[in-house]
């Protein structure tokens, strides 16, 4: 591991690109460019020589307690798209990184649970919860692959999804009583404050009662856990700030030559933005605590 500490000492690797997008003339790189390419072609050559044995010096030592999970994809021309190429994001205990490069043409049961079995064979051997934004086929993937995970929504999509069916106008009073669902003090009392919302808002937003409800199982998880820290399981809020400046990167860029192109120019970007990364998980050690405690047998025994 010390002969690429470049790559190593920076847990961020990987990204993926729309595989469909044209390639076109070589690309003038930067210096910082170059950096990221030499970086990267020095990982590349230590994963070919060492094969299994190399990804698993990029897992993460241990189980992982909390995965938020999100997908984030710019193609070759350099536009933010969705629903294509997508890459995995892991935060764990004090670290965030991209865990490896996929390529797909779209996402599905089939394609997820690839990714999440790689993970596996990667070396995590536990996921306690997975905090996910309701990308199709995900949670089913990662309950066949680990089958005791908690697989969590992220409350945050699920309130943006339901105000894109409510009008500016009203937008603040739904969001306000949405708040009082998932901000109850247990799942049942969730549950009432969820009939109040159909109650009061069927008749003009019928759609957001029967998210709601589809998808309940999964939304309330998080209230097996203490108030001060739901919001280290309920969003994945961590890695909004990280998406952003990714998508201004690619912004003004122009096209990019190839898919290795863009991996490259993230890989560098992530390892300038980790820099920032000084201030611990807010009550990331109470969540530690009580998860230690709740998942007691499945943690590895010091």
């Amino acid at each position: 591991m010390s002969t690429l500490p470049g790559v190593l000492a920076l847990p961020i690797l990987g990204v993926a690109a729309d595989s469909r997008a044209p390639a076109t003339a070589s690309s003038r790189y930067s210096a910082e460019e170059q950096e990221a390419r030499t970086l990267l072609d020095k990982a590349v050559v230590y994963y070919q020589q060492e094969g299994d044995q190399a990804l698993a010096t990029f897992s993460r030592e241990g189980p992982f307690t909390v995965g938020n999970l999100y997908v984030f994809v710019v193609d070759r021309e350099g536009t933010l798209v969705a629903s294509r190429g997508p890459c995995l994001m892991l935060l764990g205990q004090d670290v965030a990184w991209l865990s490896a490069k996929w390529i797909a043409q779209n996402e599905g049961a089939k394609f997820w649970l690839q990714v999440v079995t790689e993970l596996r064979n990667r070396g995590v051997q536990d996921i306690f919860v997975a905090c996910v934004d309701g990308l199709k086929g995900f949670p089913k993937a990662i309950e066949a692959v680990f089958p005791h995970t908690s697989v969590q929504l992220c409350i945050v999509h699920m309130v943006r999804h339901s105000l894109n069916y409510v009008s500016w106008k009203r937008r603040a009073e739904v969001a306000a009583d949405l708040k009082r669902i998932y901000q109850s003090s247990t799942a049942d009392e969730a549950e009432l404050r969820l009939g109040e919302f159909e109650a009061k808002w069927d008749d003009d937003y019928l759609p957001i009662g029967q998210s709601w409800r589809r998808n309940w199982a999964r939304i309330t998880p998080f209230f097996d856990f203490p108030p001060e820290i739901r919001k280290v399981i309920y969003t994945t809020n961590a890695l909004e700030s990280v998406n952003m400046s990714l998508r201004k990167i690619t912004k003004n860029r122009g096209s990019f030559p190839s898919d290795e192109a863009l991996l490259k120019l993230f890989y560098l970007a992530l390892r300038n933005i980790s820099k920032k990364w000084t201030m611990p998980i807010r009550d990331w050690k109470a969540a530690l605590t009580r998860f230690t405690i709740s998942y007691e047998d499945r943690l590895p025994q010091q």
